[in-house]
């Protein structure tokens, strides 16, 4: 039994994964694919990776905040909770495929793109994500 749309979406997955691999060279690439009826990431944070991919391919995109708005630590360590404005959240529209900049990025340590997961509301996200392995 296929199911309606498989063949086109993991054709989709195996033109992302050749496209991040050509764009970054890694060792190898993590492949996360989740579906969600609950908030995965609620809280703003950033991930410790050099750079990842991800697309939303149903449900509401993965939020984020624009440099001026973060709060960001004096001095190497957590990021501080984020006390964002609803106008100041931006949304990753769904289908769109983003690039996230990490922490483990060289020389962009506590400067990682700070991003949540948004509450899935009727809809359950469909989230598809790569990670440069070494």
């Amino acid at each position: 039994m296929a199911v309606s749309g498989a063949r086109a979406w993991l054709a989709d997955v195996r033109e992302l994964i050749a496209m991040y691999r050509c764009l970054f060279e890694p060792a190898a690439v993590g492949i996360r694919v989740h579906v969600l009826a609950d908030t995965m990431c609620p809280r703003f944070h950033t991930d410790r990776v050099p750079a990842r991919l991800l697309v939303t391919y149903s449900g509401r995109g993965t939020e984020w905040l624009a440099e001026p708005d973060i709060l960001r630590a004096e001095n190497p360590g957590p990021l501080p909770e984020q006390p964002a404005a609803e106008h100041c959240i931006q949304v990753m529209p769904t289908g769109s495929v983003a690039i996230l900049k990490g922490e483990a990025w060289i020389g962009n340590e506590g400067r990682g793109l700070v991003h949540r997961s948004p509450a899935p509301g009727d809809t359950p996200r469909l989230v598809l994500g790569l990670d440069w392995l070494s």
